[in-house]
């Protein structure tokens, strides 16, 4: 809840999209300087019972059962130098909509592939949020391409990886002393 990551736009997309999805619950982060902003704009727009904050979260580790309660992420960040929140997202399959001020996603983030991207506007976000909603076979679609994508960033992966360059080395090694 901090000011880069842009909470009340993300509440107030939030509202929005409500007009649609009246059923819709948003979760958020329960830490930040802008906790009390976040509250009173939730009470403005009377959210108390659609939104909550983790505030039960004893250990980063929880976030999995967060993510597979989750449909949707929305991050209408101001700046981002990247996050390792929008991987853990891409693994568990959910719908993902980032602000185009996050950086370092490149190469595992792919608009329109694994998710959208969207200039820093609610009425944008919530447009991307009524795509899912209307055509939800982007959930499976992106799904598979998120999991494919940060698949190359698990511990396996990058095991083989190290195997590989080593191998390598020990070969070059080998080619030199010949």
């Amino acid at each position: 809840l901090t000011d880069i990551y842009n909470p009340l736009m993300a509440i107030e997309i939030f509202n929005k999209a409500l007009s649609f999805i009246p059923q819709a619950i948003l979760t958020m982060n329960a830490v930040g300087e802008l906790r009390q902003e976040c509250e009173a704009l939730i009470l403005s727009l009377n959210l108390s019972d659609r939104v909550f904050f983790l505030d039960h979260l004893k250990a980063w580790s929880d976030l999995d059962a967060v993510y597979a309660g989750s449909d949707i992420m929305i991050f209408p960040a101001k700046f981002s130098n990247g996050n390792l929140t929008i991987h853990d997202a891409m693994a568990s399959g959910m719908g993902i909509i980032l602000s185009n001020k996050i950086l370092g996603v490149e190469g595992v983030f792919e608009h329109g592939e694994t998710g959208f991207i969207c200039n820093l506007d609610a009425d944008e976000f919530v447009t991307r949020i009524r795509q899912f909603v209307t055509q939800p076979e982007l959930f499976d679609t992106f799904a598979v391409n998120s999991r494919r994508a940060v698949k190359k960033l698990t511990v396996s992966e990058t095991a083989k990886l190290f195997a590989e360059h080593i191998a390598g080395v020990v070969r070059a090694d080998r080619d030199r002393e010949t």
